[in-house]
């Protein structure tokens, strides 16, 4: 019986390490509406047809890229398919304004935005409220509207009636000696509207 119990006690003890991360978190997404965290589940969040946020938590990093699209093809990368053009990412990173000003999410299949912090600059693409605690950078980019850069047209919230496909990942640093970028995580966010 003794050795039933051993047996059992160490297979739970490898099955739970199996699903253990091996890695910590390089960031985390939440979506905001109405000042609430609206649950994502299976990937998906529905939103209301007005502005929202999302926050960012880099942990130990000082930057995600992120695209935002109205096709799948990032969305329906599995976890384990490497990221075709990761290589390229900085060289599609789109201008925004800083300090999101203008408060929208550009819809482009081609080019990335990448949300950053860095204390000796004097610029970045979040909302200004960036907040420091320890290691970790919590930002917030608000939306208002969506700008579709195909055709050069705004959309407000309320006229929404499409899925957009959002694709957050982080990497190394990619300069100096280490110049091809390594996938440190990824998450990906379906918006659908109500």
């Amino acid at each position: 019986m003794k050795l039933i119990y051993h047996t059992l006690f160490a297979s739970i003890a490898l099955l739970l390490m199996g699903f253990a991360c091996p890695h910590p978190p390089k960031f985390q997404v939440e979506v905001i509406q109405n000042n609430q965290v609206v649950t994502v589940e299976n990937n998906v969040v529905v939103l209301e047809k007005k502005e929202f946020k999302l926050r960012i938590t880099l942990f130990n990093q000082d930057g995600i890229y992120f695209n935002s699209s109205f096709n799948r093809n990032l969305f329906n990368l599995q976890d384990n398919q490497e990221i075709t053009g990761l290589a390229n990412f900085a060289n599609t990173t789109r201008i925004e304004e800083n300090f999101n000003t203008d408060k929208d999410m550009e819809i482009d299949d081609e080019s990335v935005s990448y949300l950053f912090y860095n204390d000796s600059m004097d610029w970045h693409r979040f909302d200004t409220d960036v907040q420091i605690a320890g290691n970790s950078i919590i930002g917030t980019k608000t939306v208002d509207k969506i700008y579709v850069e195909r055709n050069k047209k705004t959309i407000p919230l309320d006229k929404m009636n499409r899925s957009i496909y959002l694709f957050f990942v982080a990497t190394n640093d990619a300069s100096g000696s280490n110049p091809a970028p390594k996938e440190l995580g990824r998450c990906k966010i379906e918006l659908r509207w109500k």
